[in-house]
This record gives C-alpha cells, sequence and structure tokens, in this order.
C-alpha cells in the first residue's frame, strides 16, 4: 500500500513540474522581429535632417497607409504594445543609429524638450526596448526596428510622455579648422495613456507682484510672475489672465497673462507679465486665473485661481503732500516770528 501511494505522489509531483514548465513558457514574451531593410528612392528626403529620417512605421515606404507623428497608444496595466520605427538613410554612405526611450519635460519657458543620454529616464522612456540598440543603415536604404512597450503593473493612470530617439554621430569641418564630432539626435514623441480615472487638477501658487511707480500715481506698472503646476495625471492647456486693482475694487485693470502651453503631469510652469496703468491705490490686490482650455483630447474645462498683494503707496502725492506741509510749516514759523516782533515792547515802531 505504502508503495503504490509513494508512486502516486511522484506521478503528481512530476506532473506539477511539466504544468508550470509549460505554464512559463507559454507566459515568456515572444522575441522582437530582426530590422527590415529595403532600398528607398532617394528623393523621399523632404522631412529629412541631415540626409536622415526618423518616423513610426506606418510612415514607411514598405507598409504605407495614413501617415503618423508620434507614437500615441491607451494601455492598460501589465501590458505590452509592439510597434516600430522606420529609419531612413539618403546619404550616399552608411550611418549607425542608436536607439533608446527617453522622457519628456517641460523646460523653464514651458516647452517639451527631452531628457539626454546621460539623464535617467524612470517614466515611459523606461518601458522601450528596442530588437537592437543600434543599427547600422546603408546608403539609400530604410530600416524598420521593432519595438516593445511594456506597461509596468504599479504605475499610475493617466498620461505618460516622451519619446524614441534616435542618434547618430555625425562630423563637421571646415578646411583649416578642427575637425568637430555631433551627436545629432532626432525624437519621435511617444505618448501613453493608462487606463483609469482621469483627474484634472491645475494650480496656481506663488503670485509674486511688484510695483513700478510712474510721475502719474495712475499710470504704473504692476509687475506679476505666477507659478502654474499640473498636478493631475493628464495633460493640459490653458489661458491665464491676471487682474489688479485697488481696495473696494477701484481702478481694476486685468491684461493677459499668457498662454499655459502643453503642461505634462507634475511639471510647473512660470509665467510673468506687465499690467500697465495700475494706480497706486496704497494696497494693490491681485487675482490671476487659469482656464484649462483644453486637457488633450477630453475637452475638460476648469479654472484654477490664484491671488496676491502689493504696497503700492502713491508716492508722487505723497511728496506733493509733503512738500505743502513743509511750505506750510515754514509760512507758519515766519508769521509768528514776525507777529513775535511786532509784540515786542522794544520793536521800533516807523511812523
Amino acid at each position: 500500500m505504502s508503495n503504490v501511494v509513494a508512486k502516486i505522489f511522484v506521478s503528481l509531483a512530476i506532473g506539477a513540474l511539466l504544468a508550470s514548465g509549460a505554464s512559463a513558457h507559454a507566459s515568456a514574451p515572444e522575441p522582437l522581429p530582426e530590422p527590415v531593410s529595403a532600398p528607398i528612392d532617394s528623393t523621399l528626403s523632404q522631412d529629412a535632417i541631415d540626409s536622415w529620417s526618423v518616423a513610426p512605421e506606418a510612415n514607411s515606404v514598405l507598409v504605407g497607409g495614413p501617415k503618423r507623428t508620434e507614437f500615441s497608444f491607451a494601455a492598460e496595466r501589465g501590458t505590452a504594445i509592439r510597434d516600430a520605427v522606420t529609419l531612413s538613410n539618403f546619404g550616399d554612405t552608411a550611418k549607425t543609429f542608436r536607439l533608446s526611450g527617453v522622457d519628456a519635460v517641460n523646460n523653464d519657458d514651458g516647452r517639451i524638450e527631452y531628457l539626454s543620454d546621460e539623464q535617467l529616464s524612470g517614466d515611459v522612456g523606461s518601458w522601450v526596448t528596442f530588437a537592437q540598440d543600434s543599427v547600422v543603415v546603408a546608403a539609400h536604404t530604410q530600416t524598420t526596428v521593432a519595438l516593445e512597450i511594456r506597461v509596468p503593473d504599479a504605475v499610475r493612470s493617466g498620461d505618460h510622455v516622451g519619446a524614441v530617439m534616435t542618434s547618430n554621430e555625425g562630423v563637421a569641418s571646415e578646411p583649416g579648422q578642427q575637425t568637430v564630432t555631433l551627436d545629432r539626435r532626432v525624437g519621435t514623441r511617444l505618448v501613453v495613456r493608462v487606463a483609469g480615472d482621469v483627474v484634472v487638477d491645475l494650480a496656481v501658487s506663488n503670485v509674486r507682484t511688484t510695483y513700478r511707480h510712474a510721475l502719474n500715481p495712475a499710470s504704473g506698472v504692476g509687475q506679476v510672475s505666477v507659478d502654474i503646476t499640473n498636478r493631475g495625471n493628464v495633460r493640459v492647456v490653458g489661458t491665464a489672465d491676471v487682474t489688479m486693482k485697488g481696495p473696494f475694487g477701484i481702478a481694476e485693470r486685468a491684461a493677459p497673462l499668457g498662454a499655459v502651453p502643453e503642461l505634462l503631469p507634475g511639471e510647473t510652469i512660470t509665467l510673468s507679465t506687465d499690467v500697465a496703468r495700475v494706480a497706486s491705490a496704497m494696497m494693490v490686490f491681485t487675482s490671476v486665473a487659469v482656464q484649462v482650455s483644453r486637457v488633450t483630447d477630453l475637452g475638460v474645462v476648469q479654472v484654477a485661481t490664484g491671488k496676491g498683494t502689493t504696497f503700492a503707496p502713491p508716492i508722487s502725492v505723497l511728496l506733493a503732500i509733503l512738500s505743502l506741509l513743509v511750505v506750510a510749516i515754514v509760512l507758519r514759523v515766519r508769521r509768528r516770528r514776525r507777529s513775535a516782533m511786532n509784540d515786542s515792547p522794544n520793536a521800533r515802531r516807523i511812523p
């Protein structure tokens, strides 16, 4: 009896091992296909940069179809997306390209820029892998390289923005001058929207106001600077306006603060402007309103506000009043002195 039980136990153990092995083999991702190359017509260079161009695969003369300007996907957590990038070499010599995924940020001017090779990408740029990280494209040849974007299981919902970046080293020199090696980078935008709740949360903070006086107290200039932060999880675009007024709403002036460019989740930009003909009403109250005119393709409208206060005394008026007071005091002192001299018993009277 014990031998039968032992045989059954061994059979079950072997079956479990085989099942686990089969499951592991089934879940293993298939390798990305090898790059595919084909000759191209050298006249297709209208989009080329230094005799080469980069685009999503749909732009390929091998595939055809509608032209894509970026990689854009909607995905669930834990899923993998497969696509391809096409490199076209319109030059007369072979070129070596390096491929990488990088994250995007808003720079100080609000424009979107991409992290350099020396900067570590921790978001969507790190999700991208290629069939080859480096590829040689022959002259007058187009090569399509497969890529995979693997969305992590634990990642926030909303937009993740980066680029599929390609770089090529070139040499620049002029007669009689030193040869310089240039690293040219060209990126194709990458946007992955992870499924989940969409949060639109734009914040206005650090409203900074200074007042520049003018000779006319009603013609001063208010200088306003404000920080705008995207605390939500989707890209936003909008406009900002500023209002300056004195106590009880007197002498109100309004001016556009500027356009809010495409602001990525977690990013902050600073907008500044001058508001003309602001009256120096002792205290000037500043209000900033930012209207989200577009949240990518969601059409959400929201208004974020911020406030600030600055001291704006009417210096020219105060100086005029002070001058009048000084003159009045001097005249009064002189009158008193004359009156005292006239009332003195030793004062000589002239008939």
